[in-house]
């Protein structure tokens, strides 16, 4: 199943993850340090996405998928998670999977307008990707069932 759905996302151009098929831009994702620092990280994800409805994909610098995401719009998303690392935002499984993969990250954007694209394929792609978030919530559940 799994080699099929990515043959789908290949065809429709979703995957590979590259700057051919995605937008993408490198970031610092770090907790800053001060309202400078926090201000320039905020503008640098205003500057480099869209208004747009879409998905977003976050890779860190060892090329592992951390994290595969929609917004409405993508700009907005990738704020609130920026936010993660400076504000209690009330996703606490969110805020601590942020807070510990913290560095230099590339995100991959792509424009689709329709929800229910946007849900389907945001699925997919973690079907495929594996993000790492996906095993963090797992075990982050688990230890609350404890």
């Amino acid at each position: 199943m799994r080699k099929s759905i990515q043959e789908f996302l290949i065809s429709k151009s979703f995957l590979p993850l590259d700057d051919v098929n995605w937008n993408s831009f490198r970031i610092i994702h770090n907790q800053p340090k001060d309202e400078e620092e926090k201000s320039k990280t905020r503008k640098q994800i205003c500057d480099k996405t869209s208004n747009k409805n879409g998905l977003y994909v976050y890779e860190n610098d060892r090329g592992e998928i951390l994290y595969v995401g929609k917004g409405k719009p993508i700009k907005s998303r990738l704020l609130r998670h920026y936010e993660k690392l400076y504000r209690e935002t009330g996703e606490a499984v969110r805020n601590e999977f942020f807070l510990a993969n913290q560095g230099k990250l590339k995100i991959y954007w792509k424009e689709l307008e329709q929800e229910e694209d946007r849900r389907i394929v945001e699925q997919m792609l973690d079907f495929v990707l594996k993000p790492k978030f996906n095993e963090w919530r797992k075990r982050a559940q688990m230890g609350k069932r404890l």
